[in-house]
């Protein structure tokens, strides 16, 4: 009997039609960052691996591809199996792997809904991949200028692919950071109007006194000062696209005015008795709920239904995580471009590169709730802390680019003495086992065990970064939170040694969670 994984409850119908299937997200050679492997034979019951001989990753839109073939990765296998609506994976002995930062230890189970999200997989330390749901490989589409092969981003080029060529107004609709100015650029550039003016509006830094002026223009004289006319941003966008950005932002009376010459076609400058008619495409872009807004009384319902001739809604970053790869390589190739580095990329695929996969994969597992934008950042900081070579570290990033969500593990400076340092003769790094058992007879604390091993915090972070056996309270879930707490009686210190991470992570881990 033919036996299939069946989709995820609540928001998956779409699993129907995809298949359990791996995404480089980091690999040594960057050119393999994307490369895709579906896993059908667990849609037929059957079992599947990875390797380093096995399976073949092939880039989105390629007839050929390989495996993963890197000297890092095992040629012992790590197992998938199905099971029921999700995968087992289990690794034959020997094999070194990750999964959701931390390591399999013994066959972990995951559900479909794990599955949907993503699931980071580490394989030897360099490469990173994503068990996520892929739908079955389609006819290439144009680019439209956007990074990116998911499903998720293929669906948009569909709806920019189904629309440019139309006459109607177009509302973008998607968080902040997911891009909406390039998606209106690219319905401009495959439009019949790509020659002519774009012009970007924001409709929240519009006041409403100049709204008119702004929009419309002004002929000369109009007030004080007013000595010679001025095009308004309709006239200018004459022939071409108008861009209205936050459009939601924008106060009831410029919303009336909006309204007018969407219906009417014509803009009168401020001052003068005439009337213009104008010939221009208007896309508009929201990350508020229009919807809501007008069953409010915020935002006019008729105006609403104006601009939206047809909707487009932008996927935010954690619903294409298997973008994640490919957008922070091209980001960085760009970053350090720009720094007249780009020779650094090669050295990504050295014995020590500065661009640790713990890093990756970590990254690969955060939600991005400033989207591309914030991703952009990050990148441009992995770019410049990273000059002459120097590994970059998640305990060194800036609170401000992630959040207390990305840095839990971050102690406070030790108000205790200077810590010991190992003597010269005393340099050897602690074996694993040793750091280890620091770890657990200090109770996770990060500075007790600096002290007791004698070597710096810094030194300690690098080290359990590289630990594939010890995780970070980033990796706890709630449920775990919740049944340690009924089990230690809410005592933190008894959850954080039950837990294996630390007292403070854990806190923060908890108020980040909302765990009470």
């Amino acid at each position: 009997m033919r036996s299939t994984l069946r989709p995820a409850r609540g928001g998956v119908a779409r699993a129907r039609w995809t298949v359990p299937s791996l995404t480089v997200v980091f690999h040594p050679d960057t050119r393999r960052i994307g490369g895709c492997a579906r896993l059908v034979d667990l849609l037929d019951g059957r079992g599947a691996a990875v390797s380093r001989l096995e399976p073949v990753f092939m880039d989105p839109g390629a007839l050929s591809g390989e495996p993963l073939a890197h000297r890092s990765v095992s040629r012992r296998k790590l197992l998938f199996e199905p099971r029921g609506d999700g995968v087992r994976l289990q690794r034959e002995a020997g094999v070194g792997v990750s999964v959701s930062g931390a390591a399999l230890a013994a066959p972990r189970d995951l559900s479909a809904e794990e599955i949907e999200r993503g699931v980071v997989i580490e394989l030897g330390d360099r490469v990173v991949l994503l068990l996520h749901r892929l739908g079955p490989p389609a006819a290439p589409l144009p680019r439209f200028g956007l990074v990116g092969d998911s499903d998720a981003l293929e669906r948009l080029r569909a709806d920019i692919g189904r629309v440019a060529d139309l006459p109607v107004p177009v509302l973008l609709r998607g968080e902040s950071g997911t891009g909406k100015e390039l998606v209106a650029r690219a319905i401009q550039q495959a439009s019949p109007r790509a020659r002519e003016a774009f012009v970007s509006v924001s409709m929240a830094a519009i006041p409403s006194a100049l709204a008119a002026s702004e929009l419309f223009g002004y002929a000369p004289g109009a007030f004080t000062g007013a000595s010679r006319g001025h095009a308004g941003y309709f006239a200018q966008a004459h022939g071409g696209t108008l861009f209205l950005d936050e459009v939601g932002e924008a106060p009831p009376d410029v919303q009336a005015m909006l309204l007018r010459v969407l219906e009417s076609h014509e803009t009168q400058p401020l001052g003068s008795t005439n009337r213009a008619k104008v010939d221009v495409r208007v896309i508009a872009a929201t990350e508020s709920d229009l919807d809501a807004d007008v069953r409010e009384g915020r935002f006019r319902g008729s105006l609403l239904h104006r601009l939206a001739g047809y909707q487009i809604a932008l996927p935010p970053l954690r619903e294409r995580r298997d973008d994640v790869g490919r957008l922070l390589s091209y980001r960085l190739a760009a970053e350090l471009k720009s720094l007249g580095e780009l020779r650094r990329i090669a050295d990504l695929a050295g014995p020590d590169p500065w661009l640790p996969a713990s890093v990756i994969a970590a990254l690969a597992r955060y939600d991005w709730p400033g989207n591309v934008r914030q991703l952009c950042n990050v990148a441009r900081h992995l770019a410049i802390a990273s000059r002459g070579g120097r590994p970059v570290h998640l305990q060194e990033f800036p609170p401000g680019l992630f959040g207390e969500s990305m840095t839990a593990r971050l102690e406070p400076p030790s108000g205790a003495g200077p810590s010991r340092r190992r003597t010269p003769a005393d340099t050897s790094i602690p074996s694993n086992g040793e750091l280890l058992a620091a770890l657990r007879s200090n109770g996770w604390r990060t500075s007790a065990t600096a002290r007791q091993l004698g070597i710096s915090r810094t030194t300690l972070y690098k080290l359990i970064d590289r630990h594939a056996a010890i995780r970070t309270a980033r990796d706890v879930s709630a449920d775990e939170i919740r049944r340690c707490k009924a089990a230690c009686g809410d005592d933190l210190e008894a959850m954080a040694a039950a837990l294996e991470v630390s007292p403070r992570g854990l806190l923060l881990r908890m108020r980040e969670l909302r765990v009470d």
